[in-house]
């Protein structure tokens, strides 16, 4: 319960993230444009790397203990059951949300000369 809790977390704050950089849906940019998936992937691990690892740990720790043999194809399969497929479902998803309930304004905030932000409804 607490892999996937935590990846729908971090999915969340991505996902608000790249509605506030006017980004596409996650998965929508991973399938309509195959050019920008390294750079998706990688900023994807950069969230999740660290709950898929203790997804993984505590899937080998359990198989130590039930089984007394670690079965690598079933860890693999828990890590992307529990930790990957949450968070690349609920990123995308956050995503479309925000747009809703939080357009974007029709002009982008500027810097004038000073280096300050000009407000959005100049």
């Amino acid at each position: 319960m607490f892999q996937p809790a935590m990846a729908a977390l971090l999915a969340i704050r991505a996902g608000l993230s790249d509605s506030n950089a006017r980004r596409p849906a996650f998965g929508w940019a991973v399938v309509s444009d195959p050019r920008q998936w390294r750079d998706l992937a990688k900023m994807a691990w950069t969230d999740i790397r660290y709950v898929f690892i203790a997804t993984v740990g505590i899937d080998i720790i359990y198989e130590l203990i039930v089984h007394k043999w670690i079965f690598p194809g079933q860890v693999l399969i828990i890590g992307v059951v529990l930790a990957l497929l949450p968070y690349f479902l609920v990123r995308g998803l956050a995503n479309r949300i925000a747009r809703r309930l939080f357009p974007p304004s029709a002009k982008p905030a500027t810097d004038d000369a000073v280096g300050r932000k000009q407000s959005r409804t100049e």
